[in-house]
């Protein structure tokens, strides 16, 4: 039980450690391009409603912002100097390599808001 307990322990650790990243990877490009979106919201009945809607919206939500996350963590690891990437995002200097990469990836590449704004354009759809 205890080599259970153990296992579980580091997965819940690597999965809140990927979370944040995650949920700041969202924040950063709703800082940079939200406004645009700021008097709409994703239709929460349709998503409640329809099973479709609801695992097409997951599935590309974590195809942009989850892959946009592990793209930016990569490309900070190549400077770490560790050997082991988990060590490496749980530490303090990841995440302030990866907020300067973040924005300095966002801010110059319009590949990236251009594919953002797709993804809004799709599923922000009711007015407030």
């Amino acid at each position: 039980i205890q080599q259970r307990i153990d296992r579980d322990s580091a997965m819940l650790e690597t999965i809140g450690v990927c979370m944040f990243y995650f949920v700041t990877t969202y924040y950063e490009f709703m800082a940079q391009f939200g406004s645009l979106w700021k008097d709409k919201r994703y239709d929460f009945d349709k998503f409640y409603s329809d099973k479709a809607y609801r695992s097409q919206l997951v599935k590309e939500m974590a195809n942009f912002f989850l892959v946009k996350t592990v793209q930016f963590l990569l490309s900070t690891a190549k400077d770490n100097g560790k050997s082991n990437i988990n060590n490496w995002v749980r530490s303090a200097t990841c995440e302030k390599k990866y907020l300067e990469a973040l924005r300095n990836n966002i801010g110059f590449d319009m590949n990236f808001a251009s594919e953002y704004s797709d993804l809004m354009t799709a599923y922000k759809t009711v007015q407030l």
